[in-house]
Protein backbone atom coordinates (compact mmCIF):
# COMPACT_ATOMS: atom_id res chain seq x y z
CA UNK A 1 0.00 0.00 0.00
CA UNK A 2 1.11 3.50 -0.73
CA UNK A 3 2.17 5.37 2.39
CA UNK A 4 -0.37 8.05 3.22
CA UNK A 5 1.05 11.50 3.81
CA UNK A 6 -1.28 12.89 6.45
CA UNK A 7 0.99 15.85 7.13
CA UNK A 8 2.15 16.20 3.54
CA UNK A 9 1.07 18.80 0.97
CA UNK A 10 -2.67 18.73 0.33
CA UNK A 11 -3.78 16.83 -2.79
CA UNK A 12 -7.46 16.07 -3.52
CA UNK A 13 -8.17 15.14 -7.16
CA UNK A 14 -11.80 16.08 -7.88
CA UNK A 15 -13.86 13.08 -9.07
CA UNK A 16 -17.32 14.66 -9.07
CA UNK A 17 -18.92 18.09 -8.76
CA UNK A 18 -22.45 19.37 -8.45
CA UNK A 19 -24.47 22.30 -7.19
CA UNK A 20 -26.56 22.04 -4.03
CA UNK A 21 -26.97 25.38 -2.23
CA UNK A 22 -23.41 26.05 -3.35
CA UNK A 23 -20.56 24.24 -5.07
CA UNK A 24 -19.90 20.69 -3.82
CA UNK A 25 -17.01 18.49 -4.97
CA UNK A 26 -16.12 14.88 -4.17
CA UNK A 27 -12.74 13.23 -4.03
CA UNK A 28 -10.24 11.19 -2.06
CA UNK A 29 -7.65 13.01 0.02
CA UNK A 30 -4.47 11.51 -1.43
CA UNK A 31 -2.17 13.60 0.77
CA UNK A 32 -2.49 16.11 3.59
CA UNK A 33 -5.52 17.06 5.67
CA UNK A 34 -8.35 19.59 5.61
CA UNK A 35 -10.43 21.47 8.17
CA UNK A 36 -13.47 23.73 8.14
CA UNK A 37 -12.95 27.32 6.94
CA UNK A 38 -9.55 26.45 5.44
CA UNK A 39 -8.52 28.45 2.40
CA UNK A 40 -7.47 26.20 -0.48
CA UNK A 41 -6.56 26.56 -4.15
CA UNK A 42 -7.94 24.64 -7.13
CA UNK A 43 -5.36 23.73 -9.77
CA UNK A 44 -4.76 24.30 -12.62
CA UNK A 45 -6.98 27.40 -12.55
CA UNK A 46 -5.34 28.64 -9.32
CA UNK A 47 -8.69 29.68 -7.89
CA UNK A 48 -8.70 30.49 -4.18
CA UNK A 49 -11.74 29.32 -2.23
CA UNK A 50 -12.75 28.24 1.26
CA UNK A 51 -14.00 24.97 2.71
CA UNK A 52 -17.40 25.68 4.29
CA UNK A 53 -18.56 22.08 4.93
CA UNK A 54 -16.92 18.64 5.02
CA UNK A 55 -19.00 15.46 4.67
CA UNK A 56 -17.43 12.07 5.42
CA UNK A 57 -18.25 8.60 4.11
CA UNK A 58 -21.25 8.37 6.47
CA UNK A 59 -22.64 11.68 5.12
CA UNK A 60 -22.12 13.26 8.54
CA UNK A 61 -20.65 16.73 8.75
CA UNK A 62 -17.05 16.65 9.92
CA UNK A 63 -14.72 19.28 11.36
CA UNK A 64 -11.72 17.86 9.53
CA UNK A 65 -10.54 14.97 7.33
CA UNK A 66 -7.18 13.35 6.60
CA UNK A 67 -5.30 11.54 3.86
CA UNK A 68 -7.11 8.36 2.82
CA UNK A 69 -10.60 9.75 3.50
CA UNK A 70 -13.24 9.99 0.77
CA UNK A 71 -15.02 13.29 1.25
CA UNK A 72 -17.58 15.69 -0.16
CA UNK A 73 -16.63 19.32 0.32
CA UNK A 74 -18.74 22.44 -0.01
CA UNK A 75 -16.63 25.30 -1.35
CA UNK A 76 -17.22 28.98 -0.80
CA UNK A 77 -15.98 31.45 -3.42
CA UNK A 78 -16.03 29.30 -6.55
CA UNK A 79 -18.84 28.52 -9.00
CA UNK A 80 -19.64 24.93 -9.95
CA UNK A 81 -18.95 25.56 -13.65
CA UNK A 82 -15.40 26.70 -12.82
CA UNK A 83 -14.51 23.25 -11.48
CA UNK A 84 -13.80 20.14 -13.56
CA UNK A 85 -13.14 16.49 -12.80
CA UNK A 86 -9.36 16.10 -12.73
CA UNK A 87 -8.78 19.48 -11.10
CA UNK A 88 -6.85 19.15 -7.83
CA UNK A 89 -7.47 20.89 -4.52
CA UNK A 90 -4.18 21.96 -2.90
CA UNK A 91 -2.97 24.31 -0.21
CA UNK A 92 -1.75 27.66 -1.51
CA UNK A 93 1.82 27.29 -0.27
CA UNK A 94 2.32 23.87 -1.88
CA UNK A 95 0.59 23.80 -5.28
CA UNK A 96 0.79 20.75 -7.50
CA UNK A 97 2.49 20.79 -10.88
CA UNK A 98 0.58 21.69 -13.98
CA UNK A 99 2.19 20.45 -17.18
CA UNK A 100 1.70 19.61 -20.84
CA UNK A 101 4.86 17.52 -21.18
CA UNK A 102 6.62 14.84 -19.13
CA UNK A 103 8.85 11.78 -19.37
CA UNK A 104 7.44 8.45 -18.23
CA UNK A 105 8.26 4.77 -17.92
CA UNK A 106 5.71 2.81 -19.97
CA UNK A 107 4.88 -0.89 -19.92
CA UNK A 108 3.09 -1.88 -23.12
CA UNK A 109 0.25 -4.21 -22.12
CA UNK A 110 -1.85 -4.50 -25.23
CA UNK A 111 -1.05 -3.31 -28.73
CA UNK A 112 -2.35 -4.64 -32.03
CA UNK A 113 0.56 -3.06 -33.88
CA UNK A 114 3.93 -1.57 -33.07
CA UNK A 115 3.88 1.80 -31.30
CA UNK A 116 5.99 4.63 -32.67
CA UNK A 117 6.49 8.33 -31.94
CA UNK A 118 3.32 10.17 -32.90
CA UNK A 119 1.03 7.54 -31.36
CA UNK A 120 -2.14 9.11 -29.92
CA UNK A 121 -4.11 7.79 -26.98
CA UNK A 122 -6.20 8.82 -23.97
CA UNK A 123 -4.47 9.07 -20.61
CA UNK A 124 -6.27 8.35 -17.34
CA UNK A 125 -4.36 9.82 -14.38
CA UNK A 126 -6.04 10.05 -10.93
CA UNK A 127 -9.49 11.52 -11.82
CA UNK A 128 -8.35 13.28 -15.00
CA UNK A 129 -8.81 12.08 -18.59
CA UNK A 130 -6.71 13.73 -21.26
CA UNK A 131 -5.75 13.14 -24.88
CA UNK A 132 -2.01 12.65 -25.36
CA UNK A 133 0.59 12.02 -28.01
CA UNK A 134 3.82 10.06 -27.62
CA UNK A 135 6.16 12.81 -28.80
CA UNK A 136 9.36 10.75 -28.53
CA UNK A 137 10.52 7.24 -27.73
CA UNK A 138 13.62 7.92 -25.63
CA UNK A 139 14.89 4.50 -24.45
CA UNK A 140 13.96 0.87 -24.26
CA UNK A 141 14.39 -0.60 -20.77
CA UNK A 142 15.49 -4.22 -20.38
CA UNK A 143 14.76 -6.65 -17.53
CA UNK A 144 17.85 -5.46 -15.69
CA UNK A 145 16.44 -1.90 -15.81
CA UNK A 146 19.17 -0.77 -18.20
CA UNK A 147 18.27 1.85 -20.76
CA UNK A 148 19.17 1.59 -24.42
CA UNK A 149 21.61 4.24 -25.62
CA UNK A 150 19.72 4.90 -28.82
CA UNK A 151 16.03 5.76 -29.06
CA UNK A 152 14.10 2.73 -30.35
CA UNK A 153 12.24 3.14 -33.66
CA UNK A 154 9.22 1.38 -32.14
CA UNK A 155 8.00 -0.62 -29.14
CA UNK A 156 5.58 -3.53 -28.97
CA UNK A 157 3.49 -5.54 -26.53
CA UNK A 158 5.42 -6.70 -23.46
CA UNK A 159 8.20 -4.14 -23.77
CA UNK A 160 9.15 -1.33 -21.40
CA UNK A 161 10.30 2.05 -22.57
CA UNK A 162 10.87 5.64 -21.49
CA UNK A 163 8.88 8.12 -23.53
CA UNK A 164 8.16 11.84 -23.81
CA UNK A 165 4.42 12.47 -23.54
CA UNK A 166 2.62 15.66 -24.54
CA UNK A 167 -0.96 16.44 -23.46
CA UNK A 168 -3.47 18.52 -25.40
CA UNK A 169 -4.29 20.60 -22.31
CA UNK A 170 -2.39 21.22 -19.06
CA UNK A 171 -2.92 18.42 -16.57
CA UNK A 172 -2.25 18.32 -12.80
CA UNK A 173 0.29 15.58 -12.14
CA UNK A 174 3.36 14.81 -10.03
CA UNK A 175 6.30 12.49 -10.42
CA UNK A 176 5.65 8.95 -9.22
CA UNK A 177 8.50 9.24 -6.70
CA UNK A 178 6.91 12.32 -5.06
CA UNK A 179 3.21 11.38 -5.22
CA UNK A 180 2.50 7.85 -6.53
CA UNK A 181 -1.26 8.54 -6.62
CA UNK A 182 -0.77 11.51 -8.97
CA UNK A 183 2.15 10.00 -10.87
CA UNK A 184 0.77 6.73 -12.23
CA UNK A 185 -1.50 6.49 -15.24
CA UNK A 186 -2.92 4.26 -17.94
CA UNK A 187 -3.15 4.81 -21.68
CA UNK A 188 -6.38 3.51 -23.18
CA UNK A 189 -7.64 3.12 -26.72
CA UNK A 190 -10.88 1.56 -27.97
CA UNK A 191 -11.78 0.39 -24.47
CA UNK A 192 -8.48 -1.41 -23.87
CA UNK A 193 -5.59 -0.56 -21.57
CA UNK A 194 -2.68 -0.15 -23.98
CA UNK A 195 -0.04 0.74 -21.40
CA UNK A 196 0.53 1.57 -17.75
CA UNK A 197 2.99 4.26 -16.82
CA UNK A 198 4.85 6.12 -14.12
CA UNK A 199 5.84 9.77 -14.46
CA UNK A 200 9.60 10.16 -14.06
CA UNK A 201 10.23 13.82 -14.89
CA UNK A 202 8.09 16.89 -15.55
CA UNK A 203 9.46 18.76 -18.56
CA UNK A 204 7.13 21.72 -19.02
CA UNK A 205 5.78 22.79 -15.64
CA UNK A 206 3.85 25.66 -14.22
CA UNK A 207 3.39 26.25 -10.50
CA UNK A 208 2.62 29.27 -8.38
CA UNK A 209 4.08 30.49 -5.13
CA UNK A 210 1.29 32.06 -3.11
Amino acid sequence: AVERKINGPLRIPISEKFRDMGTIVSGKIESGNIRLNQKVMIMPEKRICEISNIYGASENEEQSAISGDNVRIKLRGVEEDMVQNGHVIVDRKHPCHNTREFDALLVIREAKNIITAGYKSVMHVHTATEEIILAKLLHKVNKQNKRSRMPPPFVKKGERCIVRIQTTKPVCVETYSDFPQLGRFTLRDEGKTIAIGQILKLVDTNTINA
